[in-house]
């Protein structure tokens, strides 16, 4: 009888994991580009826990590992820059037309709000 390791059991817990963010991100209507980044993350991590479980098990060759290693590094750093590019940015990724939504104090609100005394008198 063979045991799996606990790099096994980790890399199908962060699978696990992944689908839950994944489905949750699906069925909301109310994700914002954090979210989105916050699942790349999840995905990146269960890639690197993954790379931990083949090398532990020898199941792909030094190639593929360091592949599969470059793939998980490279999604967290791709999550990792959605959640600070957009950390201030609540739009849904459903039904925004610009994508961004407008800060809290925009100039030129403030501008149209004050308008010139001359032309009220």
């Amino acid at each position: 009888m063979t045991t799996m390791t606990p790099a096994v059991l980790l890399a199908g817990f962060c699978a696990l994991l992944s689908l839950f963010a994944v489905g949750r991100l699906a069925l909301d209507d109310e994700a914002d580009r954090v979210d989105l980044g916050s699942t790349v993350v999840v995905i990146g991590i269960t890639v690197l826990a993954t790379l931990w479980a083949t090398y532990r098990e020898g199941w792909l060759s030094t190639e593929f590992q360091f592949l599969l290693g470059m793939l998980g590094v490279g999604t967290i750093a791709v999550g990792t820059g959605l959640i600070a590019r957009y950390w201030h940015d609540t739009t849904p990724i459903r039904g925004s037309d610009s994508g961004r939504s407008r800060p809290e104090h925009d100039d030129r609100e403030r501008e149209r709000d004050s308008g010139s005394d001359d032309l009220r008198s």
